[in-house]
């Protein structure tokens, strides 16, 4: 065996204080992880009708904010005319 090896087989000196900082460590790392509340909740799923009413919903209000879009940059006919008439 290389004297490289001595003393690295047990807890000896420097290394059983190591691994008795390491275990009261753990220790301390355990007791304030059993504190840990966790309170999971189920989603709750919701039927067919009211899935439907928010989808339409939030359609209604897209085609309203590309509405206000295509009227504040001109998107609209009068705006395709005036772009016409630009470049034609």
């Amino acid at each position: 065996m290389p004297k490289s090896d001595v003393g690295a087989g047990g807890p000896s000196g420097d290394t059983a204080k190591d691994a008795f900082k390491e275990s009261c460590s753990t220790l301390r790392f355990a007791d304030r992880a059993r504190s840990i509340a966790n309170n999971p909740v189920v989603n709750a799923s919701r039927d067919v009708r009211s899935i439907l009413a928010l989808k339409e919903r939030e359609i209604a209000r897209l085609r309203a904010m590309l509405a206000q879009m295509a009227a504040e940059q001109g998107t609209g006919e009068e705006g395709m005319a005036a772009r016409r008439r630009r470049q034609g």
